[in-house]
């Protein structure tokens, strides 16, 4: 099961940059009303990791402004961000912040890694696409023909 943590004082913030795990982490700053309008959706993201996720590889993180210049992540102009942190790369969540998107958003790049092969089926596209390009000229080529034909008669 993933880790939860939130980033409100010097304890967590420790943990937080002992730690080496790709990360999910909602920036967030006291007194914002963006921020605390995101608070019940995160909720509910965080309880649909839990259920739904048995990676250990993974932190989620509510990060505090106050403590964002010590973290050992990147930082963001503007709150609440979402974003996810893999192998030292930031992935910002430009989309909706709504349960859904959010949950989209991980789950997309929670599987980067895991997923494999495809080599054959990339070759039968890079042929369908010769074919098409071929096709296309042979059309191309005919219209201008016609076209030729027609303003000679003229």
């Amino acid at each position: 099961m993933p880790e939860f943590l939130h980033v409100n004082s010097e304890d967590t913030l420790k943990k937080l940059n002992s730690n080496k795990k790709d990360k999910l982490i909602k920036y967030y700053m006291d007194g914002c009303s963006h921020c605390d309008d995101l608070e019940p959706i995160w909720k509910l993201v965080e309880s649909r990791i839990k259920k739904d996720h048995d990676d250990s590889n993974i932190i989620i993180v509510q990060l505090n402004a106050n403590f964002m210049e010590n973290a050992d992540v990147p930082n963001v102009e503007g709150f609440p961000t979402i974003s996810m942190i893999k192998g030292g790369k930031k992935i910002e969540h430009k989309g909706a912040r709504t349960e859904e998107a959010i949950m989209d958003f991980f789950n997309k790049h929670n599987l980067l890694t895991t997923q494999s092969g495809g080599g054959k089926h990339r070759r039968k596209t890079k042929k369908k696409t010769k074919r098409r390009t071929k096709r296309r000229t042979k059309r191309r080529t005919k219209c201008r023909t016609k076209r030729k034909h027609k303003r000679s008669k003229k």
